[in-house]
């Protein structure tokens, strides 16, 4: 474990303009740097009504445990067959 601080911010990004398949995203960001567009461009951020409820996928709990922060636009596992 490193102990230099990171901060992590979540933005919710909402398109200009209304546009076919334009959505509202969750997208983290730590130091300030949006880290899903640095590893991943083939679909768009979570929408905030997955992401953060109360008690949803981003709440902390006793144990660590993974949360999908984007899916990829064509469905979730075609890009990994």
């Amino acid at each position: 474990m490193t102990a230099k601080k990171r901060c992590l911010t979540l933005h919710v990004a909402v398109p200009d303009l209304p546009q076919r398949g334009a959505s509202v995203e969750v997208r983290p960001l730590v130091d300030g740097e949006d880290i899903l567009a640095e590893v991943f461009t083939e679909g768009p951020g979570e929408d905030p009504k997955y992401l953060l409820l109360p008690d949803g996928p981003l709440t902390a709990g006793p144990e660590p445990h993974e949360v999908r922060l984007a899916e990829a636009t064509c469905t979730e596992g075609c890009c990994f067959m």
